[in-house]
């Protein structure tokens, strides 16, 4: 790993082939409509708790490891995101769970994806 060096895409620091190797979690994040950030928090619960084993049967099946799904609030406003650990395959879409999570993002998501990278990850052990 580069210590004290600050990787970011327009940087000519390194070519990307090199710095995207760093990169432990893509994801997206997007702004969720008024009144429907407790739709989305509940389907992160849902996914959490009830549905957690059929989740990561998901997983499995499209060659994930890790997926993390949450909201934040900015002055106001709720947006909600998913990040994976690397780019998967597309999902069953004949998967009754596949198809809720599309038709809650659906319902919750106003505007496009905003496309995001976690360059680092500490975790104690």
């Amino acid at each position: 790993m580069l210590q004290g060096t600050v990787i970011t895409e327009t940087e000519v620091l390194l070519p990307p082939e090199i710095w995207r190797q760093y990169i432990f979690m893509k994801g997206s994040i997007f702004k969720i409509k008024e009144g429907k950030e407790d739709t989305w928090k509940l389907w992160c619960l849902e996914l959490a708790e009830k549905r957690y084993d059929e989740a990561l049967e998901t997983l499995k099946e499209e060659g994930l490891n890790r997926e993390c799904g949450g909201v934040f609030n900015i002055q106001g406003t709720w947006y909600g995101y998913i990040l994976t650990d690397k780019d998967g395959i597309p999902s069953n879409k004949d998967k009754e769970i596949n198809q809720k999570h599309r038709d809650t993002i659906r319902e919750c998501r106003e505007g496009e994806w905003i496309d995001i990278d976690t360059l680092y990850s500490l975790e104690l052990e």
